[in-house]
């Protein structure tokens, strides 16, 4: 059991480590979160402000709908903390089902954008360990 969660962890951490960006970009990310950088953001916001309305887009102001979808991030808190109730009753009372399912739910929301699959895939993943012994 200790090799297959090893296994796994492995697994599921090297896509983000080889997916990681370069140091630069996180020196510049963390410059922009640092209270100079904002005050330079904020600087360029109002200096946009102050000239014409086509100027604030090119700054950087974020469109009204960004990517970001509220129900898919309802849906991953969601997945996430009945993934973690699998995983840790799949790990005490050494039930394999639990403990992959538990797996599947934690990882669903960062794969599966789209609310429909999303919701189906995480359905399904929650009522396999009943149905299927593992």
């Amino acid at each position: 059991m200790k090799r297959l969660l090893l296994i796994l962890t492995i697994l599921v951490l090297c896509p983000f480590i080889l997916c990681a960006g370069t140091d630069e970009d996180m020196f510049n990310k963390a410059h922009e979160l640092s209270y100079e950088g904002q005050i330079e953001t904020a600087r360029k916001l109002l200096e946009a402000e102050a000239g014409s309305g086509a100027e604030s887009a090119a700054v950087g102001r974020p469109a009204p709908d960004d990517g970001w979808d509220g129900t898919s991030l309802f849906l991953g808190i969601i997945w996430g903390a009945v993934g973690s109730g699998y995983f840790i009753y799949g790990k005490k009372a050494a039930r394999a089902g639990f403990l992959l399912c538990g797996i599947g739910l934690v990882l669903l929301p960062m794969f599966v954008s789209s609310v429909i699959y999303n919701a189906v895939i995480g359905i399904a993943l929650s009522v396999i360990p009943f149905k299927v012994e593992i």
